[in-house]
This record gives structure tokens, C-alpha cells and sequence, in this order.
């Protein structure tokens, strides 16, 4: 890995486009840091008022708690985690999974999206696959989810609309107002005795109610009432069963679905590490060629200088095939071992890598 350091980053904007997967990890310290796989996948533009990074790899970056950053495309994966800065995104490819922003606006996520312990409002347009939230301390909008839409300990307001189920979990009942359109089932969990005006259209066909001590399935399309002073207004419309409640959340199934990112995440981890295991095996290869590649030329030169006449050179010996391209770190490790081996001497050391380099002995 090779790391690229920003310092004394203050009142910028970090601009992000990164070919690959980002993780973006917050820091106290006041600079940024970036990790590539190398040098010519990374390019950094400074400007008066912002940084822009664009990386044609996967990337990490270590960034301030406070700064403010603009992701406009993560082709694949994106993570973010104890972060406390201002973050927006205009694309992620695949999943996206955010810990911890002071506030969160995101266009478009083509896969799955959680979102954990944001301060600020948070505001996405479109999910392709589930949303999971949790600990969101101001509003919540998000205007398309593909498939199913869960959030827990929701305190102020809430929009959503998804077209699998959707879970609400609401902590607190005040002047908030929840706007839910679910295309199947939509649950609802209220804290006790709540302050709630409530307006239900199912399509199923099926409003269940376990409010105020009173439990009942009404066989209806539409439900109204209110409870305790009204004060929350709460609307919710679902193709299938619409379910509200004042008992404890049942978190049972954003369990298994968590369960089931942290697998899927140990897998590309997993994944990640085999691809980077076969670059460096990939790489030490080539550098072992290379390595031989030299020292046959030398042993050529050597024997020229004595008059031997050698015949047709090895294939690959040739200066076309062997054009010395700059020594890598692979290669100068290779000969340093091979010196403590005592294979060769370090007199043949320095040539070797004098070979390599395309410097004359």
C-alpha cells in the first residue's frame, strides 16, 4: 500500500471519486490521509476551497472529524465510520453503510444502505435494495427504497416510502409528523401511552391495533383515530397489513438482516485479500523474472568481455525483451536476499541492481 498525507486540512471541502471500493474513517488528527495500492492509480487537486481526489482503485481515507465531504461516485462498496463531519454522496455502485455523520444527504445507492448514528437530518433519494437505520437523531427522508425499509429509535420526523415492508420503531411521540408508503406490510412501534393521531390505508385490507391496552384487528381499508393529545401526526399506507403497536419493537428481523451484511462483508473482505495475495504473488514473480532476466545479461557481458563466444542468447535475454524498467521494492528485496544467502557477493549485488536499473557498470 502506499500513503498519500494532506496536512494542515482546514475550511475545504474534500471532493471523492474513487473507481473501486471507499472506506472513509474519521480522525481527530487535522489532515488527511489516503491509502492506495499505488502512486498511478492516485491523483490529488488542491484548489482554494476545496481538495479533489480521484483514485482508479479501491481506496482508504483517514479525514478530520469536523471536515465536510462530497462523494460524487463510489463505483463499488462505500463505508464510513466515526465520522462526525458533514457528508454528502452522489452515487455508490454497490452498498453503502454510514456510522456516524454530523449530517447525510446521498442521491442514489444501487444496493443495500444503513445508516447509524447521524446527528443531522438525513435526506436519500433512492435505495435499490433494503434500508436499515437506527440512532437518527433529527429528520428522516429517504424517497425510494427498492425493497424493504427499517428504522429504530426514530425521534423527529420521517418519510419513506419502499416497495417491500417497512419497520418504524419510534422512541418518542411529540410534534413530529410520519408520512409511510409501504407497497407490502407496515409495522409500526410507538413507545407507551403515545400522543399520536394515526390515519392507516391498507390494501390487505387489515389494520392490526395493540394501542393504549387494547388489542384488535379491524377488517378495514382505511383506520383513524387518535390517542392521547394527537399531537404526532402519523400516516400510513401499505399494499398489504398495516400493524401498530405500543409494545417493545421487535428487532428480530433487523437482526437477521444485519447478520447477513456482516456476512456478506466478511466475504468481499475475504475476497479482497485473495485478490491482493495474487498480486503479490503476481508481482514477486515478475520480479524473480526479472532478477534472472539480469543476471544472465551480465553473465553475457562478463563472457563477452573475455572473448567466449556465446552463441544465441537465452530467450528473454535479449535487450528488447529485458528493457530495464526502474528496480521495484520485489526486486531490490530478491537481491538482498540473495546477497545473504551468499550467492552472490556485494560487489555482483551492486551490478545486478545496476542491470536493473539500465545504469552502465
Amino acid at each position: 500500500m502506499v500513503q498519500h498525507t494532506i496536512d494542515d486540512f482546514e475550511n475545504k471541502w474534500l471532493w471523492v471519486e474513487v473507481k473501486g471500493d471507499l472506506e472513509l474513517v474519521g480522525s481527530e488528527e487535522n489532515r488527511v490521509t489516503i491509502e492506495v495500492d499505488h502512486d498511478q492509480f492516485l491523483r490529488v487537486i488542491a484548489s482554494p476551497d476545496r481538495i479533489t481526489i480521484h483514485c482508479e482503485r479501491d481506496m482508504q481515507i483517514s479525514a478530520p472529524d469536523g471536515a465536510s465531504i462530497h462523494v460524487t461516485k463510489a463505483h463499488r462498496d462505500a463505508s464510513v465510520r466515526d465520522f462526525s463531519g458533514r457528508l454528502e454522496i452522489d452515487g455508490v455502485g454497490g452498498d453503502l453503510a454510514v456510522v456516524g455523520a454530523a449530517a447525510l444527504k446521498v442521491l442514489r445507492v444501487g444496493g443495500d444502505c444503513s445508516v447509524q448514528a447521524v446527528s443531522g437530518p438525513v435526506r436519500i433519494d433512492s435505495v435499490g435494495g433494503d434500508f436499515f437505520g437506527r440512532d437518527l437523531a433529527a429528520d428522516v427522508k429517504v424517497d425510494r427504497v427498492g425493497s424493504d425499509f427499517s428504522l429504530l429509535g426514530a425521534t423527529e420526523s420521517v418519510t419513506a416510502t419502499a416497495g417491500g415492508d417497512i419497520h418504524l420503531g419510534v422512541s418518542q411521540t411529540g410534534g413530529q409528523s410520519v408520512d409511510l408508503r409501504a407497497g407490502g406490510d407496515a409495522r409500526v412501534s410507538l413507545p407507551p401511552d403515545p400522543d399520536v393521531t394515526i390515519r392507516a390505508t391498507s390494501g390487505g385490507q387489515s389494520v392490526r391495533i395493540d394501542l393504549a391496552g387494547v388489542s384488535e384487528e379491524r377488517e378495514m381499508g382505511v383506520f383513524e383515530d387518535s390517542y392521547g393529545s394527537g399531537e404526532m401526526r402519523l400516516e400510513v399506507a401499505a399494499g398489504g397489513d398495516v400493524i401498530l403497536s405500543d409494545g417493545p419493537v421487535d428487532q428480530s428481523k433487523e437482526a437477521r438482516k444485519r447478520t447477513q451484511w456482516e456476512d456478506r462483508a466478511a466475504r468481499k473482505t475475504a475476497k479482497a485479500l485473495r485478490k491482493a495475495e495474487e498480486k503479490l504473488a503476481k508481482a514477486e514473480r515478475q520480479a524473480e523474472e526479472r532478477v534472472q532476466a539480469a543476471m544472465r545479461r551480465l553473465e553475457a557481458s562478463r563472457l563477452g568481455r573475455q572473448g567466449v563466444v556465446t552463441g544465441t542468447p537465452p530467450a528473454g535475454t535479449s535487450p528488447a525483451a529485458d528493457e530495464p524498467a526502474g528496480v521495484t521494492e520485489e526486486e531490490k528485496l530478491i537481491v538482498l536476499k540473495m546477497l545473504q544467502e551468499k550467492k552472490i557477493t556485494v560487489e555482483e549485488a551492486d551490478r545486478l541492481l545496476a542491470a536493473l536499473e539500465g545504469r552502465p557498470e
